[in-house]
């Protein structure tokens, strides 16, 4: 699965700019944030199915991997995913856009990533996520702008000393919840060109 989903977040994204003025932003409302995670996507290291699924479903320390590679962790995973996605862009666009008129935020979430300790000792990593965003007007449905392949990528310490301090970091500081953060944050600094 690992070599699926390396391949689609490789290499480095480059984006135009925003091309709506800071006056037209400020016109707008967010009404909605609809964040969709499909099947397909590549969903490597998902923190919370080793926390809050796990806990949930009572799995021992010896029956992670199993358990957590199942058609139903799988769903449960986007689902929660796709949740997170959510809460993160409406914190950062319900702030941000308070104009008259109504915008929907639609998020494809393409890929997510969070390098376990064994391969950021061996050949390194970092977590990250990959989506494409649509600005929509709420009423029409017509595009306003579109943010393609967005890559959000949060460094993660390597090699055994780094995977030590790293680990003492992510256990108060999800690793997860940093990357779909920072990547709501990143979207609206877009936006807004800032």
């Amino acid at each position: 699965m690992l070599a699926g989903l390396v391949p689609i977040m490789a290499g480095c994204v480059t984006t135009a700019p925003s091309p709506l003025s800071p006056a037209e932003v400020q016109t707008f409302r967010l009404a909605e944030v609809r964040v969709t995670v499909p099947a397909e996507a590549g969903i490597v290291g998902y923190d919370a199915l080793t926390t809050e699924y796990a806990a949930a479903k009572r799995i021992p320390n010896y029956e992670l991997n199993a358990a957590t590679d199942t058609e139903e962790a799988k769903a449960w995973a986007r689902n929660h995913l796709q949740a997170r996605v959510k809460t993160a862009m409406e914190m950062q666009l319900g702030e941000a856009l308070r104009g008259q008129r109504p915008v929907r935020a639609e998020v494809v979430v393409k890929g997510f990533q969070l390098s376990s300790a064994v391969q950021r000792v061996v050949v390194g990593g970092d977590y990250r996520m990959l989506a494409d965003v649509t600005l929509v007007d709420a009423k029409s449905g017509a595009v306003i702008t579109a943010y393609p392949e967005m890559l959000h990528v949060v460094a993660a310490l390597n090699g055994w000393a780094g995977v030590i301090v790293q680990a003492a970091y992510d256990a108060s500081n999800s690793p997860g919840d940093r990357v779909v953060n920072g990547f709501a944050e990143k979207y609206k600094a877009w936006l807004l060109k800032s």
